[in-house]
């Protein structure tokens, strides 16, 4: 899924610049969260000289006040926005989820959200699927076929016989499921990178 998504940003598929965070499980912490999705958007560039969210600094006990200034400032950025958070599953804590949440269902026009998950998040996402604002990009729809796989080969490397059978999954180990919050407001897909570890692991 994340070399999918890399390869998908570095085309220049994105609009605006793109903020990349690799999730983990230090994440599940509101701080924490909120502290590292601030750090990918300035060290992408997308955060201009006089935003008011270079000055948050999210702090224990965050909450409602402070998530509220986050999409505000969000909601100011003079350009798109894409960010993208990668490995979403290893996020379990009610109240990053809830916060995060918060942020999709109030989501800022200047913001284009992708996830990367390996299991569907735990987000309240029904509503916006039904209203077309979300798009879910799921194994199957990565997965190659036999001529795919076998033109993949033969471009690439040496190929034996049998080696390219159909479906071959995409990626780190497979075409793990991704959804792509986005057909209007919201998407979910991936980009440059730039946190903690290299794509592929």
């Amino acid at each position: 899924k994340t070399l999918t998504l890399a390869a998908w940003s570095r085309l220049g598929a994105p609009a605006g610049v793109v903020a990349w965070l690799t999730l983990d499980d230090t994440d599940n912490d509101p701080q924490a969260f909120w502290s590292d999705v601030l750090a990918a958007l300035a060290l992408s560039g997308a955060l201009p000289p006089g935003s008011a969210l270079l000055e948050v600094a999210p702090a224990a006990g965050f909450g409602a006040q402070q998530a509220h200034l986050i999409r505000a400032g969000l909601a100011e950025l003079p350009a798109m926005v894409t960010l993208v958070l990668d490995d979403v599953h290893l996020i379990q804590d009610r109240l990053v989820l809830e916060s995060f949440g918060q942020l999709i269902e109030q989501q800022p026009p200047p913001l284009r959200l992708v996830l990367a998950t390996r299991a569907d998040p735990a987000l309240r996402l029904q509503r916006l699927r039904v209203n077309g604002d979300v798009t879910d990009i799921r194994a199957n729809d990565l997965a190659f076929t036999e001529a795919e796989a076998t033109e993949l080969f033969d471009r690439n490397g040496p190929h034996a016989e049998g080696a390219a059978g159909p479906h071959r999954g995409v990626g780190c180990g497979s075409a793990a499921g991704h959804h792509v919050p986005g057909s209007g407001r919201h998407r979910w897909g991936d980009f440059p990178v730039h946190r903690r570890r290299p794509p592929c692991r």
